[in-house]
Parts: structure tokens; sequence; C-alpha cells
């Protein structure tokens, strides 16, 4: 099925460039592409990638005149259009420098930007923003969409995760950064909803964790569009809209869990069948399941029982399953966030069964001597240390948790259950983008309801690196 975002961004960006004159040149063509995202997306964000929505107006440009008319890396206009057309492309400060030095940043300054982002691990952070910063004061209004400042704020953001400072010193420069958009924010006639979120990142940054969730909820009042790195905000909820949504929908249905138990604890996961074939044997081969059963939901798949049967002999664990059909749009990031927010669908079947649950990823191994013993009932997480800097939907990692079970957390897991089920098919269908649904949904149910998140050591490793192609398109 069709990426819906996507799409729509590129039928925008067709029709755009055919009200423009025929190009008489591949660095043209590459401009006019360049200049129909910006209009486009100025107008009317959607959140996609240049990377994603410029690709196949780039490769036709590439494509349409002989290799000697295309001027590689020899002006801005010709650099932005490769490090757009080819993810996989490495970047250095010079590159940088020339873009940022240039016009094609004051004239494409959300393209430049949000193309950039991606890039954010191979140059100078401050440099970039001292530069950014200096020269948006050179840029008509109308130019620069609030979308833009999300970026300039995630870019300060990263930069300030990096730095070996105390939490309190790097909220402090995040707020000196976030104080000098607003500036230029409230000159333009920024709402103040972007207000809140910035605030709601800088006091995670000092580990102000009172506000959090509110601030970002407040974010959400206008229905703003935010930035692709600051899209989580929307999946963030007050514990007002929470009981109002469960008092209307049903408790969700247990999902039929196979027979068998051998333990007193079990490990919960999620995937589909290439997941599967890819992962389970590794993940069976390099976690220390002694002591554990195993769960795997499976979606739109049923594994091989002969291979469950063998691999249960094989490494002396009770292996069984739950099934799934999902029918739903596999736009963005939905079939992913489905596969990993199933989990805790599951998860309260499986606590009246077990004493303890482990949620976890698949596409790794667990470090199971870490994960505690003789532990109060409750809920244990990774949330941040001292030293540690994340987003706010961030708090959580959803693939590194454990659940103690009594009647208390029970129900918990119940609501959680029912609420984002319905919510995640609700947002499916109305956001182009619903990666960190989990964590968010974790996030706000721990806060509204007070429940207090035990920390615990990172016992998840994953096996392989992330692709930095494929994260740089999302």
């Amino acid at each position: 099925m069709s990426n819906a975002p996507v799409k729509i961004i590129r039928e925008r960006i067709k029709l755009h460039l055919a009200d423009q004159g025929e190009a008489q040149s591949t660095l043209q063509q590459c401009e006019q592409a360049i200049a129909a995202y910006e209009s486009v997306q100025t107008r009317n964000y959607i959140p996609v990638t240049p990377i994603n929505a410029l690709k196949p107006f780039l490769d036709k440009s590439a494509g349409s005149y002989p290799s000697s008319d295309k001027p590689r890396g020899q002006d801005p206009i010709s650099l932005l259009s490769e490090i757009i057309s080819n993810p996989e492309l490495e970047i250095t400060d010079e590159g940088i420098s020339k873009i940022i030095a240039s016009d094609v940043f004051l004239d494409y300054p959300l393209t430049t930007v949000a193309t950039l982002f991606a890039y954010r691990k191979n140059f100078d952070l401050s440099i970039f923003l001292d530069t950014a910063l200096a020269k948006t004061q050179k840029i008509e209004s109308e130019k620069l969409s609030p979308i833009f400042w999300d970026y300039l704020v995630a870019f300060a953001f990263f930069k300030y995760q990096q730095e070996p400072l105390l939490p309190s010193d790097k909220s402090a420069k995040l707020g000196h950064i976030i104080s000098e958009v607003k500036k230029q924010h409230l000159e333009r006639g920024i709402r103040f909803t972007r207000e809140a979120l910035y605030s709601a990142i800088k006091n995670n940054i000092a580990h102000n964790f009172e506000n959090i969730v509110k601030d970002c909820v407040t974010a959400k009042l206008h229905a703003d569009q935010f930035a692709i790195p600051f899209y989580p905000v929307n999946f963030l909820f007050s514990r007002e809209y929470i009981d109002n949504l469960l008092k209307q929908t049903s408790p969700l249905k247990g999902m039929p869990v196979s027979e068998g138990k051998n333990n007193d604890q079990c490990i919960i996961t999620a995937c589909d069948q290439a997941y599967f074939d890819r992962y389970f044997l590794k993940f069976l081969q390099k976690s220390n399941l002694k002591g554990w059963d195993l769960h795997i939901h499976c979606v739109n798949f049923r594994p091989n029982t002969k291979l469950l049967h063998q691999a249960s002999e094989e490494y002396g664990i009770c292996i069984h399953a739950s099934f799934e059909t999902y029918r739903l749009s596999t736009h963005g990031d939905a079939f992913g966030t489905w596969c990993a927010t199933s989990r805790f669908w599951v998860l309260p079947s499986l606590l009246k069964r077990y004493h303890r649950c482990v949620v976890s990823d698949i596409d790794g191994y667990l470090k199971t001597h870490l994960i505690p013993i003789d532990t109060d009932p409750g809920i244990y997480s990774h949330t941040p240390t001292k030293s540690d800097t994340r987003l706010p939907w961030n708090n959580i990692y959803a693939g590194n948790m454990l659940f103690v079970s009594n009647e208390a957390i029970q129900k918990l897991c119940s609501k959680m259950a029912q609420f984002s089920h319905y919510q995640l098919i609700k947002n499916i269908e109305a956001f182009p983008k619903v990666h960190y649904f989990d964590q968010a949904v974790l996030l706000s149910f721990c806060t509204a309801y007070n429940i207090p998140l035990q920390y615990v050591e990172m016992f998840f490793e994953q096996n392989d690196v992330k692709n930095l192609a494929i994260s740089k398109t999302r």
C-alpha cells in the first residue's frame, strides 16, 4: 500500500512544477524541485522529509541530462540536491558551511534545515546554529514557517544532548537558544502552543518532569503541525482525556494465548513474518532465557509450529504465541508502531498468568542477568539518569520494561491496552506519522495515574545498527 502523505506531497510538488517553465539544465531542474518543496511545505506542512518527497524529481533530473551536465558538488544547490537524493552520502563541515553561507539557505530555509537535520551527526552543530540564527534575521517573515523554528530547536537539543554538562546547564543553554527563537517567533506571530512545547523539552533536559505532559498537552491545543522530530507530542494525553475515552469505549477483549507455562516469569515480544524470520533464532541464541517463558505476538502470520517446537526443545524454554491480522493503512510508521504497541495488548492476559513480565523488542537480545529479581509489584523502565538527556516522549524505553504483577498493575495495564488500541487506530487514520506512540502512551498513563516508574538498567541490546540511510528519511 502506498505511503499516503508522501503521495500527497509529491502530487503537490508536481502541480507546482507544472506552472514553471521548462528547465534548461539539470541544476535549474533541481532548484525548481527544491523551490516547489519549500513553497508547498511553507503553505501547508505535511511531515515528509525532503529526502522522501523529492526523490523522484531529483532522480528524474539526474537521468534527463548527460552526466557532464550535472555539476556535482560545485555549487550549493547541486550539493543540497545530492544530499537529498543520496541519503547514504557522507557530508563534511565544508559542504555544510558552503550551503549555510550561500543564498540557498536564505531562499529555501525550511528545505535546508529539514535536509541537514538528517545529517546532524556529520557536522559541528555549534557553528551551524550560530550561523543559522544570525541569517534568519535576513529572511522575510513569510518565508519562515513555524516548522523551521522547530528544526532549529531540535538542532539545539541534539547539540546539548551530546555535551558532557549537568542537566541544569544543558537546560540553561537550550533556554538561551529558545529565547532567541521566541524573540523572532513573537515578532512573526507564532502561537503560544510552541512555547509550551519548547518549555517541555527544556524542562525535560533539566529533569523537571512534573509538568512535562501537561505542557505537551497544551502544545496540542490548536492542532498545529510540528516538525518531524517533535511529532510525537501529538500522542501525549491528559488524565481527563484518558478517563473520558475509557468511559466511551469498551475494554479490549483479551487476545487468545496458546497454553503452556514452565516458569512464573515471561518475556513478551511482537513481530511480523519478516522480523520473525530475521531475528527470532538470533534472539534465542544470544539471550540467556533460562528460567523464563517466551511469548511471541504474531502480526499477520503464523510461525511454523515445527520450528517453535524445535526451538523450545533446543533452548529448554516454553514458547507460546498469540495472533492478529492488521488491516489498516501501512503508511508512514504505522505498521511498525502497531507491532510495537500490540505487545501491550497481550500484556494484561499474561500478567494474570505470570508474576513478572518483560516487554522486549525482538531485533536484539536480552541480558537477563541485569533484570532485577525479588522486586515489588510495579513498573520498571530505563528512565533518564542524571547524565541522560531525552525528548519528553523518550523518557520510557518501551522495549526494555519489567512489569511485576498485582491487581492494581493488572487493572492499569488493561486500561492502557483499551486506550492505546482505540487511540492508535484513530491516530493512524489522522496522522501521517505515529512513531514513539507506545512510549508516549506509557508516559501519559504513568503521569496521569501517579504510577512511580522504578529505574532498571538497559537489559536489552540491539543486534543491528540502524540503517543510516533509512533513519535519514524518517
